[in-house]
């Protein structure tokens, strides 16, 4: 499993490319075909995942047979929220329905700042 941490503006799409490698190490891509793998938005890992403050589900894939994917919350998901940090977590779900969190980290949301000068 992978850890990587973000800091996306509210109201800005957080989103992430998913390049799946086999488990055998060999560095080959893995077929994804028939994943799903789903973002989950959270104030605490430990939430259940229905209580997830955000989340997006795919199974739509860039290019599956190379492992290429995404999953993004939109911006209108994220405008809204408290400006703090928050939990993530990729769930894969296999063909098989074997689950497994790919990556996690955390993610801060911030108000950007916007300048006005006098006209």
């Amino acid at each position: 499993m992978s850890v990587q941490n973000y800091r996306i503006p509210l109201g800005e799409e957080f989103y992430l490319a998913i390049e799946r490698e086999n488990d055998d190490g060999s560095g080959d891509m893995q077929n994804i075909t028939g994943y799903t793998y789903i973002l989950l938005l959270k104030e605490d890992l430990a939430d259940a995942d229905a209580d997830a403050v955000a989340s997006h589900t795919n199974t739509t894939h860039d290019t599956p047979a190379s492992g290429l994917s995404h999953v993004g919350i939109a911006g209108s998901s994220t405008e809204d929220l408290t400006e703090r940090t928050y939990y993530y977590a990729v769930k894969e779900i296999t063909a098989g329905g074997r689950e497994t969190i790919v990556v996690e980290g955390e993610v801060e949301f911030y108000k950007s700042a916007v300048l006005s000068l006098p006209a």
